[in-house]
């Protein structure tokens, strides 16, 4: 396993970043809102592209077991190269969204990206 840190983890793969961020209640949560966002996001790890700086990258959302608390473990390059991912199918799944690298942001993955992760898992 390319990431140790996952053992633990249940993966998710149709997670979409914006299921997390745009949750409602995302702020100010009362408990039956963390008992969902546990539920939901407890444990689990899902991979996204994060673009920062005009750079689109491969990484995990790693949540606690709340729910409420996440990590982010990144893709090196040599993971890519094993794995078989461009920065072009990067790019591809990015503007399939009609987004850009204009844009700082997280985004999800294509199932072309999907299908690379599974391979090698």
């Amino acid at each position: 396993m390319m990431f140790p840190n996952l053992k633990d983890k249940k993966i998710e793969l149709d997670i979409n970043p914006s299921d997390y961020f745009e949750a409602p209640g995302f702020h100010g949560r009362d408990d039956k809102k963390k008992a969902w966002f546990k539920e939901k996001f407890g444990n689990k790890a899902y991979p996204f592209i994060e673009v920062y700086n005009f750079r689109p990258r491969l990484s995990w959302m790693c949540f606690d077991e709340n729910g409420s608390g996440f990590s982010t473990e990144r893709f090196t390059e040599n993971d890519l190269t094993q794995m078989g991912v461009t920065e072009k199918m990067l790019l591809d799944a990015i503007e399939d969204q009609g987004r850009s690298t204009d844009i700082s942001g997280y985004y999800a993955i294509s199932d072309e990206i999907k299908q690379k992760i599974v391979q090698n898992l």
